[in-house]
């Protein structure tokens, strides 16, 4: 069996495990002989194996929606558009990647165009654990509901937002947990301890869609300000984990060590450089808290059983919080308000963190299991 993956995001260490954790799933089952992952965005999953080819010459990016809408609705093919359709026959099935919410908040109208492209050719196309909810674009949502309910196609999500809007427009859907808690990697022990706090801040107000152009959060003295407070009266010292080696995130990461030298010299910061998504997970397991600003660096902290705090920019990391059983350590980022809210929080988890660890253990094989569905459920793996 040969099996394609669609919409592969590779631009940041998130997604980078999720897609690796979906490839590594795929190798383990003896009938799949070959795996092409077709990307949407600069970089790799971290995979190498003579089965697996990594695909950029048929980035969906290359079309312009004009080229895809016009081949869906009247057939016109172009160069872009035949080689695309050539490498779709080629293989038995197709899965579209756990990406974020491209078809969703996101309206990316690209991903859809091609998602419906493949659908139409009536190849088993299986979404895995992706975002799906409503943009606001009344026929960006409906064509994503025609799409999701074509008898080809296998809808598995993330979030149970998704599962509600989708089960609510006639749309048979199955949950399970992200992607990246089935990530299979060995790491060695850190048996020393460390007192560390992993932080993974963000500048959400320069890229999410919820976010850009508003900041109405004083991010230094509601968030950075109590998190240097925090460490000091713990003997922490602070790693910070970059969550792309973009030029952008660079800058907004020595800004903060700056801001820190600064405002609190008494605080041992410093960046970690990470290459993949395998040593951003071991950072975070080997940390003694997380303090994180990314939905990904949650899971991590989640899967490993690292105490955490989630300054949640989207509800994605509000549920992954609460299937975990841990609500109580995820914060809205519109809530902090005042620099006590964070520190409020932080000292009520650091008060708990013996008991979080242990629930975490606890629930980690549930956990893992479930984000394994689409494994089970579509390619009948034991």
């Amino acid at each position: 069996m040969k099996v394609l993956v669609v919409n592969q995001h590779a631009n940041n260490f998130g997604d980078e495990a999720a897609g690796a954790a979906l490839v590594e799933n795929l190798l383990g089952i003896p009938e799949i002989t070959k795996v092409e992952l077709l990307y949407c965005m600069p970089g790799f999953v971290p995979v190498d194996d003579p089965r697996v080819i990594h695909n950029h010459e048929l980035n969906i990016r290359k079309a312009t929606r004009k080229e895809l809408f016009l081949y869906y609705t009247l057939g016109k093919h172009t160069e872009f558009i035949d080689r695309f359709v050539a490498k779709v026959l080629e293989y038995d099935k197709v899965i579209v990647s756990p990406c974020g919410a491209n078809l969703g908040i996101y309206k990316d109208w690209g991903l859809l165009l091609q998602d419906l492209i493949i659908a139409r050719m009536k190849k088993p196309l299986i979404f895995h654990l992706n975002t799906i909810n409503k943009s606001g674009d009344r026929l960006f949502d409906h064509l994503v509901l025609r799409l999701c309910k074509m008898r080809n196609v296998s809808v598995n999500v993330r979030e149970h937002a998704s599962l509600d809007y989708l089960t609510s427009h006639g749309v048979h859907a199955k949950f399970g947990t992200d992607s990246a808690f089935s990530l299979n990697h060995v790491y060695p022990d850190n048996a020393s301890p460390n007192n560390v706090i992993a932080f993974v801040p963000s500048d959400v107000w320069s890229w999410h869609v919820n976010f850009i152009n508003n900041k109405t959060i004083d991010f230094e003295r509601n968030i950075l300000d109590p998190v240097a407070d925090f460490a000091g009266e713990h003997g922490c010292s602070i790693n910070i984990l970059p969550h792309t080696n973009s030029p952008k995130e660079k800058a907004f990461n020595t800004g903060i060590v700056d801001y820190f030298n600064a405002m609190h010299p008494d605080t041992d910061i410093s960046i970690m450089q990470l290459d993949s998504a395998y040593q951003y997970e071991e950072q975070i397991r080997n940390s003694t808290f997380l303090i994180g600003m990314r939905y990904h660096s949650t899971v991590f902290a989640i899967k490993n059983a690292v105490p955490f705090c989630a300054l949640s920019y989207e509800n994605k990391m509000q549920e992954v919080s609460a299937y975990s059983h841990q609500s109580s350590c995820c914060l809205p980022l519109e809530a902090l308000t005042t620099p006590n809210v964070l520190a409020d929080k932080l000292a009520k988890i650091w008060s708990r963190r013996t008991e979080i660890s242990n629930q975490l253990q606890q629930i980690h094989n549930e956990l893992v299991a479930s984000s394994r569905i689409v494994i089970r459920n579509e390619f009948h793996e034991e």
